[in-house]
Formats: structure tokens, C-alpha cells, sequence
């Protein structure tokens, strides 16, 4: 478990040390990636600067860090869809999160997540849907104790009369 802003520090230290050192030209690779002079975002120069932004004090918590790394994503997803570029953010975008829930996420957790009890049948919760990078709200239809997982249903806005969402 983390149980001090220090630990927290180093843990998020290493998911970047370990996402840009190894992930990156990894995930590079096995899509052949190479990156050009024209590509309107460069991931190792972008995460490099989340990493000296971390280790100068600037990211005050985990949190900060994680919406940082997003950050990097959605540039991406804006400046690049469609593209190898957009491919190799989403590649590292769930090994990010992978990364970051086991190696921050769940020891800053572990004893709250233990002593939680499951939101009742019934119940609007959050949810962070890693893929996309968003939360959504959804509605508790059932729980298995045995797996300790609910099942939530997705709560969608109401369509307006052209189809698109109202608000």
C-alpha cells in the first residue's frame, strides 16, 4: 500500500519511466511506427515533458499525473484521428492504465476498496470507461457477491427531436 505523497511520487515515477522507455518504443515497433517531422504530436517529447513537470513538484497528486497522461491522448485523438499516431496513443493508453491502477490506483486504495460496499440495485453511479478516457453515469441492475461486481447500465441523455443529445 502507498501510504504517503512520497511513495505516490515515486510509484507514478515509474509507470511514465517504464511507459516511456520500454512501452513506447515497444508499442512503436510492433506497429512499425516511426516518428516524422510532421506529426503534430511527438509522444516521447509530450510524456517526457508530464515526467519533468512530476519530478519538478508541479503534479501535486496521482490524479494530476493520470489527467496529464489523458491530456497527451486526447491531443492525439484531436490533432491525429484516423492515423498510426491515434493507433500507437490508444496502444499506450491502456497500457498506461494498466499500469497506473495496479502500480498507483489500487496500493492508494487497497483499504478503502476493501472495506466498500457495493452500491445498491437501483443506484446512479460513475463510471470510467479507460478506452475513451470519459466517466459516464449508469444504473446498478444487479451484484454478484461471489465475483463482488455489479452490473451497471449505462445511462444515455435524452435525445432531442434531430437525434443529438439535449443540453
Amino acid at each position: 500500500a502507498i501510504s504517503t505523497s512520497a511513495e505516490a511520487v515515486v510509484a507514478c515515477w515509474k509507470v511514465l519511466d517504464e511507459l516511456i522507455a520500454r512501452q513506447l518504443p515497444l508499442a512503436a515497433s510492433s506497429l512499425q511506427y516511426k516518428q516524422g517531422a510532421n506529426e503534430p504530436v511527438n509522444l516521447t517529447t509530450e510524456l517526457g515533458k508530464v515526467k519533468t513537470k512530476l519530478e519538478q513538484g508541479q503534479l501535486k497528486t496521482p490524479f494530476d499525473l493520470h489527467a496529464e497522461v489523458v491530456g497527451v491522448w486526447r491531443q492525439c485523438l484531436d490533432k491525429a484521428p484516423q492515423t498510426l499516431l491515434y493507433s500507437l496513443a490508444c496502444m499506450l493508453a491502456q497500457i498506461f492504465d494498466e499500469l497506473y491502477f495496479k502500480s498507483v490506483y489500487l496500493p492508494l486504495n487497497v483499504t478503502a476498496l476493501n472495506l466498500q460496499t457495493p452500491a445498491p440495485s437501483g443506484s446512479k453511479v460513475r463510471v470510467y470507461n479507460a478506452p475513451e478516457h470519459r466517466w459516464w453515469v449508469g444504473t446498478v441492475s444487479e451484484h454478484d457477491p461471489k465475483q463482488n461486481m455489479s452490473l451497471v447500465t449505462q445511462t444515455l441523455p435524452a435525445a432531442t427531436a434531430g437525434g443529438r443529445p439535449a443540453g
